[in-house]
Protein backbone atom coordinates (compact mmCIF):
# COMPACT_ATOMS: atom_id res chain seq x y z
CA UNK A 1 0.00 0.00 0.00
CA UNK A 2 2.64 2.03 0.91
CA UNK A 3 5.35 1.11 -1.80
CA UNK A 4 7.69 -1.37 0.23
CA UNK A 5 8.24 -4.86 -0.22
CA UNK A 6 8.86 -7.39 3.11
CA UNK A 7 10.13 -10.89 3.00
CA UNK A 8 11.39 -13.80 4.92
CA UNK A 9 8.29 -13.15 7.05
CA UNK A 10 7.43 -17.05 7.72
CA UNK A 11 9.51 -19.85 9.20
CA UNK A 12 9.05 -22.32 6.77
CA UNK A 13 11.49 -25.24 8.37
CA UNK A 14 8.92 -25.77 11.19
CA UNK A 15 5.15 -27.16 10.41
CA UNK A 16 1.83 -24.68 9.95
CA UNK A 17 2.11 -20.95 9.31
CA UNK A 18 4.35 -19.29 12.07
CA UNK A 19 5.92 -16.01 11.42
CA UNK A 20 9.24 -15.30 12.42
CA UNK A 21 10.94 -12.55 14.52
CA UNK A 22 10.32 -8.98 13.11
CA UNK A 23 13.65 -8.33 13.31
CA UNK A 24 14.54 -11.15 11.32
CA UNK A 25 12.35 -9.25 8.27
CA UNK A 26 13.76 -8.16 4.99
CA UNK A 27 11.99 -4.99 4.40
CA UNK A 28 12.59 -2.45 1.19
CA UNK A 29 11.24 0.52 1.50
CA UNK A 30 9.94 2.27 -2.00
CA UNK A 31 9.66 -0.41 -4.14
CA UNK A 32 6.88 0.38 -5.82
CA UNK A 33 4.46 3.25 -6.45
CA UNK A 34 2.52 3.96 -2.87
CA UNK A 35 -1.07 3.78 -2.94
CA UNK A 36 -1.99 6.01 -0.16
CA UNK A 37 -0.18 8.27 2.07
CA UNK A 38 1.69 6.42 4.84
CA UNK A 39 0.08 9.13 7.75
CA UNK A 40 -2.96 7.14 6.57
CA UNK A 41 -1.72 3.94 6.50
CA UNK A 42 -0.41 3.99 10.20
CA UNK A 43 -3.32 5.73 11.40
CA UNK A 44 -5.48 2.55 10.09
CA UNK A 45 -3.14 0.02 11.37
CA UNK A 46 -3.54 1.80 14.72
CA UNK A 47 -7.13 1.95 14.41
CA UNK A 48 -7.09 -1.93 13.69
CA UNK A 49 -4.81 -2.67 16.74
CA UNK A 50 -6.92 -0.72 18.84
CA UNK A 51 -10.21 -2.36 17.76
CA UNK A 52 -8.37 -5.84 18.66
CA UNK A 53 -7.43 -4.89 21.56
CA UNK A 54 -11.38 -4.14 22.79
CA UNK A 55 -12.84 -7.03 20.99
CA UNK A 56 -13.03 -9.51 23.01
CA UNK A 57 -13.68 -13.15 21.76
CA UNK A 58 -17.64 -14.16 20.95
CA UNK A 59 -17.50 -17.48 23.09
CA UNK A 60 -15.38 -18.52 25.76
CA UNK A 61 -14.85 -22.08 26.65
CA UNK A 62 -14.66 -21.71 30.52
CA UNK A 63 -17.82 -22.66 32.25
CA UNK A 64 -20.99 -19.88 32.71
CA UNK A 65 -23.15 -19.27 35.43
CA UNK A 66 -25.89 -21.15 32.99
CA UNK A 67 -23.52 -23.32 30.86
CA UNK A 68 -25.53 -26.82 29.84
CA UNK A 69 -28.75 -25.69 31.89
CA UNK A 70 -30.59 -23.14 28.81
CA UNK A 71 -32.53 -25.57 25.91
CA UNK A 72 -33.93 -23.95 23.09
CA UNK A 73 -37.58 -24.68 23.29
CA UNK A 74 -38.31 -24.14 19.48
CA UNK A 75 -35.54 -26.78 17.53
CA UNK A 76 -34.52 -28.35 20.63
CA UNK A 77 -30.69 -27.34 20.71
CA UNK A 78 -28.63 -26.17 23.60
CA UNK A 79 -28.31 -22.27 24.41
CA UNK A 80 -24.48 -20.66 24.14
CA UNK A 81 -22.85 -18.05 26.05
CA UNK A 82 -21.88 -15.22 23.91
CA UNK A 83 -19.61 -11.95 24.18
CA UNK A 84 -19.42 -9.02 21.97
CA UNK A 85 -17.67 -5.55 22.64
CA UNK A 86 -19.09 -2.45 20.94
CA UNK A 87 -17.22 1.05 20.51
CA UNK A 88 -18.73 4.31 20.74
CA UNK A 89 -16.42 6.58 20.75
CA UNK A 90 -14.12 6.66 23.10
CA UNK A 91 -16.03 4.39 25.36
CA UNK A 92 -16.12 0.31 25.17
CA UNK A 93 -19.28 -1.49 25.94
CA UNK A 94 -19.49 -5.10 26.86
CA UNK A 95 -22.64 -7.38 26.39
CA UNK A 96 -23.07 -10.99 27.19
CA UNK A 97 -25.88 -12.85 26.43
CA UNK A 98 -27.06 -17.01 25.39
CA UNK A 99 -27.90 -17.63 21.80
CA UNK A 100 -29.44 -20.49 20.65
CA UNK A 101 -26.11 -22.43 18.65
CA UNK A 102 -28.36 -23.26 16.23
CA UNK A 103 -29.42 -19.50 15.79
CA UNK A 104 -26.18 -18.60 16.01
CA UNK A 105 -24.33 -20.98 13.29
CA UNK A 106 -27.57 -20.60 10.61
CA UNK A 107 -28.94 -17.68 11.20
CA UNK A 108 -32.78 -16.74 12.93
CA UNK A 109 -34.58 -18.56 9.20
CA UNK A 110 -33.42 -21.43 11.03
CA UNK A 111 -34.68 -20.53 14.97
CA UNK A 112 -36.09 -17.52 15.85
CA UNK A 113 -36.16 -18.09 19.32
CA UNK A 114 -34.99 -14.87 21.38
CA UNK A 115 -31.86 -13.92 22.76
CA UNK A 116 -31.51 -13.44 26.34
CA UNK A 117 -29.32 -11.10 28.73
CA UNK A 118 -26.69 -13.24 30.49
CA UNK A 119 -26.84 -10.65 33.99
CA UNK A 120 -30.97 -10.52 34.18
CA UNK A 121 -31.70 -14.39 33.17
CA UNK A 122 -28.87 -15.54 35.79
CA UNK A 123 -30.08 -13.20 38.88
CA UNK A 124 -33.59 -14.92 38.13
CA UNK A 125 -32.50 -18.01 38.16
CA UNK A 126 -30.39 -18.03 41.30
CA UNK A 127 -32.80 -16.00 43.18
CA UNK A 128 -35.91 -18.42 42.55
CA UNK A 129 -33.47 -21.76 43.42
CA UNK A 130 -32.15 -19.75 46.56
CA UNK A 131 -35.63 -18.95 47.29
CA UNK A 132 -36.85 -22.61 47.02
CA UNK A 133 -33.62 -23.78 48.94
CA UNK A 134 -33.80 -21.70 52.22
CA UNK A 135 -37.78 -21.62 52.21
CA UNK A 136 -39.46 -21.02 55.63
CA UNK A 137 -40.18 -24.97 55.55
CA UNK A 138 -36.46 -26.35 54.65
CA UNK A 139 -34.98 -23.71 57.05
CA UNK A 140 -37.54 -25.92 59.68
CA UNK A 141 -36.88 -29.05 58.61
CA UNK A 142 -33.13 -28.84 58.70
CA UNK A 143 -33.18 -27.05 62.37
CA UNK A 144 -35.84 -30.40 63.40
CA UNK A 145 -33.38 -32.63 61.78
CA UNK A 146 -30.27 -30.97 63.61
CA UNK A 147 -31.82 -31.55 66.84
CA UNK A 148 -32.67 -35.51 65.50
CA UNK A 149 -28.75 -35.82 65.01
CA UNK A 150 -27.74 -33.66 68.19
CA UNK A 151 -29.87 -36.52 70.18
CA UNK A 152 -28.36 -39.16 68.64
CA UNK A 153 -24.92 -38.16 69.05
CA UNK A 154 -25.86 -37.65 73.07
CA UNK A 155 -27.18 -41.35 73.23
CA UNK A 156 -23.89 -42.51 72.02
CA UNK A 157 -22.06 -40.26 74.00
CA UNK A 158 -23.95 -41.50 77.24
CA UNK A 159 -23.79 -45.23 76.01
CA UNK A 160 -19.77 -44.43 75.87
CA UNK A 161 -19.42 -42.99 79.01
CA UNK A 162 -21.18 -45.54 80.79
CA UNK A 163 -19.14 -48.27 79.37
CA UNK A 164 -16.12 -46.11 79.94
CA UNK A 165 -17.41 -45.95 83.79
CA UNK A 166 -18.15 -49.99 83.79
CA UNK A 167 -14.67 -50.50 82.99
CA UNK A 168 -13.02 -47.75 85.20
CA UNK A 169 -14.79 -49.48 88.07
CA UNK A 170 -13.37 -52.97 87.29
CA UNK A 171 -9.76 -51.81 87.02
CA UNK A 172 -10.27 -49.98 90.46
CA UNK A 173 -11.42 -53.11 91.98
CA UNK A 174 -8.32 -55.21 90.27
CA UNK A 175 -6.11 -52.51 91.99
CA UNK A 176 -7.53 -52.98 95.51
CA UNK A 177 -7.61 -56.63 95.04
CA UNK A 178 -3.80 -56.22 94.54
CA UNK A 179 -3.31 -54.19 97.33
CA UNK A 180 -5.37 -55.96 99.85
CA UNK A 181 -2.85 -59.16 98.49
CA UNK A 182 0.25 -56.92 99.05
CA UNK A 183 -0.88 -56.34 102.79
CA UNK A 184 -1.71 -59.90 103.51
CA UNK A 185 2.22 -60.27 102.78
CA UNK A 186 2.02 -61.58 98.97
CA UNK A 187 5.30 -60.02 96.80
CA UNK A 188 6.64 -60.52 94.15
CA UNK A 189 7.80 -59.03 90.58
CA UNK A 190 4.52 -60.56 88.75
CA UNK A 191 2.24 -58.79 91.11
CA UNK A 192 3.88 -55.26 90.73
CA UNK A 193 3.80 -55.33 86.91
CA UNK A 194 0.31 -56.31 86.98
CA UNK A 195 -0.23 -53.35 89.54
CA UNK A 196 1.59 -51.10 86.89
CA UNK A 197 -0.53 -52.18 83.77
CA UNK A 198 -3.89 -51.37 86.17
CA UNK A 199 -2.78 -48.40 86.67
CA UNK A 200 -1.48 -47.04 84.00
CA UNK A 201 -5.12 -48.33 82.33
CA UNK A 202 -7.08 -46.48 85.09
CA UNK A 203 -5.17 -43.09 84.15
CA UNK A 204 -6.26 -43.27 80.63
CA UNK A 205 -9.79 -44.26 80.99
CA UNK A 206 -9.73 -41.29 83.42
CA UNK A 207 -8.21 -39.00 80.60
CA UNK A 208 -10.95 -40.43 78.14
CA UNK A 209 -13.71 -39.94 80.82
CA UNK A 210 -12.43 -36.16 81.03
CA UNK A 211 -13.17 -35.61 77.68
CA UNK A 212 -16.33 -36.47 76.97
CA UNK A 213 -18.85 -33.42 77.54
CA UNK A 214 -22.20 -33.35 77.14
CA UNK A 215 -23.55 -32.88 73.77
CA UNK A 216 -25.65 -29.54 73.03
CA UNK A 217 -27.35 -27.63 70.34
CA UNK A 218 -24.38 -25.04 69.32
CA UNK A 219 -26.99 -23.15 67.33
CA UNK A 220 -30.68 -21.90 67.45
CA UNK A 221 -33.55 -22.06 64.80
CA UNK A 222 -32.62 -17.73 64.73
CA UNK A 223 -29.01 -18.81 64.43
CA UNK A 224 -29.72 -21.51 61.67
CA UNK A 225 -31.86 -19.19 59.97
CA UNK A 226 -29.67 -15.82 60.13
CA UNK A 227 -26.87 -18.30 58.50
CA UNK A 228 -29.44 -18.99 55.88
CA UNK A 229 -29.80 -15.29 55.06
CA UNK A 230 -26.08 -14.82 54.84
CA UNK A 231 -25.78 -17.59 52.66
CA UNK A 232 -28.25 -16.47 50.10
CA UNK A 233 -26.05 -13.16 50.11
CA UNK A 234 -23.16 -15.49 50.05
CA UNK A 235 -24.00 -18.07 47.08
CA UNK A 236 -24.36 -15.34 44.02
CA UNK A 237 -20.98 -14.14 43.91
CA UNK A 238 -19.60 -17.60 43.71
CA UNK A 239 -17.07 -18.21 41.24
CA UNK A 240 -19.36 -18.92 37.87
CA UNK A 241 -17.69 -22.82 37.69
CA UNK A 242 -18.75 -23.08 41.28
CA UNK A 243 -22.20 -21.51 41.05
CA UNK A 244 -22.97 -23.55 38.25
CA UNK A 245 -22.05 -26.90 39.66
CA UNK A 246 -24.63 -26.00 42.16
CA UNK A 247 -27.32 -25.06 39.95
CA UNK A 248 -26.92 -28.26 38.26
CA UNK A 249 -27.44 -30.09 41.32
CA UNK A 250 -30.84 -28.57 41.99
CA UNK A 251 -31.61 -27.89 38.37
CA UNK A 252 -32.08 -30.52 35.57
CA UNK A 253 -32.72 -28.16 32.70
CA UNK A 254 -34.36 -24.64 31.79
CA UNK A 255 -36.25 -24.39 28.19
CA UNK A 256 -36.63 -21.60 26.31
CA UNK A 257 -39.50 -20.15 24.62
CA UNK A 258 -39.89 -16.75 23.15
CA UNK A 259 -42.12 -15.40 25.89
CA UNK A 260 -40.96 -17.20 28.76
CA UNK A 261 -38.01 -20.19 30.42
CA UNK A 262 -39.41 -22.82 32.01
CA UNK A 263 -37.00 -24.63 35.39
CA UNK A 264 -37.57 -28.14 35.72
CA UNK A 265 -35.82 -29.07 38.94
CA UNK A 266 -33.52 -32.10 39.27
CA UNK A 267 -36.26 -33.02 42.31
CA UNK A 268 -39.52 -31.78 44.66
CA UNK A 269 -38.72 -29.01 47.07
CA UNK A 270 -42.09 -29.55 49.15
CA UNK A 271 -41.64 -33.26 49.43
CA UNK A 272 -38.18 -33.89 49.38
CA UNK A 273 -36.15 -35.85 52.44
CA UNK A 274 -32.59 -34.37 53.28
CA UNK A 275 -29.78 -37.06 53.54
CA UNK A 276 -28.10 -37.72 56.85
CA UNK A 277 -25.82 -34.95 57.85
CA UNK A 278 -28.59 -32.32 56.96
CA UNK A 279 -27.38 -29.66 59.38
CA UNK A 280 -24.63 -29.11 56.34
CA UNK A 281 -27.19 -28.44 53.93
CA UNK A 282 -27.09 -24.57 54.97
CA UNK A 283 -23.73 -24.48 54.94
CA UNK A 284 -23.24 -25.98 51.42
CA UNK A 285 -26.12 -27.22 49.41
CA UNK A 286 -23.33 -29.56 47.07
CA UNK A 287 -23.15 -31.88 50.12
CA UNK A 288 -26.88 -32.58 50.46
CA UNK A 289 -28.02 -36.09 49.54
CA UNK A 290 -31.36 -35.86 48.20
CA UNK A 291 -34.24 -38.67 47.80
CA UNK A 292 -36.37 -37.94 45.95
CA UNK A 293 -40.50 -37.79 46.18
CA UNK A 294 -43.24 -36.88 43.84
CA UNK A 295 -43.63 -34.82 40.98
CA UNK A 296 -41.08 -31.92 40.31
CA UNK A 297 -43.21 -28.38 39.38
CA UNK A 298 -41.39 -26.32 37.25
CA UNK A 299 -40.83 -22.66 37.64
CA UNK A 300 -42.60 -20.53 34.76
CA UNK A 301 -40.28 -17.35 34.75
CA UNK A 302 -41.94 -14.17 31.63
CA UNK A 303 -38.73 -13.13 29.55
CA UNK A 304 -40.13 -9.63 29.70
CA UNK A 305 -37.09 -7.18 30.15
CA UNK A 306 -34.04 -10.25 30.23
CA UNK A 307 -33.99 -10.84 26.25
CA UNK A 308 -32.46 -8.54 24.02
CA UNK A 309 -35.02 -6.71 21.86
CA UNK A 310 -38.64 -8.17 23.68
CA UNK A 311 -41.33 -6.17 21.81
CA UNK A 312 -39.60 -7.24 18.65
CA UNK A 313 -40.29 -10.89 19.90
CA UNK A 314 -43.70 -10.05 20.72
CA UNK A 315 -44.01 -9.34 16.91
CA UNK A 316 -42.51 -12.20 15.62
CA UNK A 317 -44.50 -14.56 17.78
CA UNK A 318 -47.08 -14.13 15.24
CA UNK A 319 -45.56 -15.80 12.57
CA UNK A 320 -43.71 -17.98 14.43
CA UNK A 321 -44.61 -20.44 17.13
CA UNK A 322 -45.96 -19.28 20.66
CA UNK A 323 -46.26 -21.20 23.66
CA UNK A 324 -50.02 -20.63 24.86
CA UNK A 325 -49.95 -21.96 28.72
CA UNK A 326 -53.53 -22.78 28.58
CA UNK A 327 -53.78 -23.95 24.82
CA UNK A 328 -54.12 -27.95 23.52
CA UNK A 329 -50.73 -27.38 21.77
CA UNK A 330 -48.81 -27.23 25.38
CA UNK A 331 -45.95 -29.10 24.80
CA UNK A 332 -46.16 -32.65 25.61
CA UNK A 333 -43.71 -32.77 28.62
CA UNK A 334 -44.69 -29.54 30.32
CA UNK A 335 -48.45 -30.88 29.85
CA UNK A 336 -47.27 -33.62 31.94
CA UNK A 337 -45.69 -31.49 34.97
CA UNK A 338 -48.45 -29.11 34.94
CA UNK A 339 -51.57 -31.50 34.86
Amino acid sequence: YIGNLVWNKQDKKTKGKKYKDKKEWIRRENVFPKIIDKEIFYAVQERFERNRMNHAPKSVARPHILSGLLKCGLCGSNYIFQNTVRRRGEKVYAYNYYECSLRHKMGGKYCSNIILKAEPIEKKIISILLKKIYSEKNIKKVFELYKKEKMKEKKEEEKDKKLLEAQLKKVRKRINNILKAVEKGFRSDALKERLDALKKREESLVSELSKKNPVELNYSYAEIKSFSEMMQNVIPHLEAGKLNKILKLFIKKIVVYPDSCIVFYTFNFDNSILGPKSSDFLKNPSSAKIKIEGINTPSIISNKNICRGYNWCREMELNHRHVDFQSTALPTELSRHLS
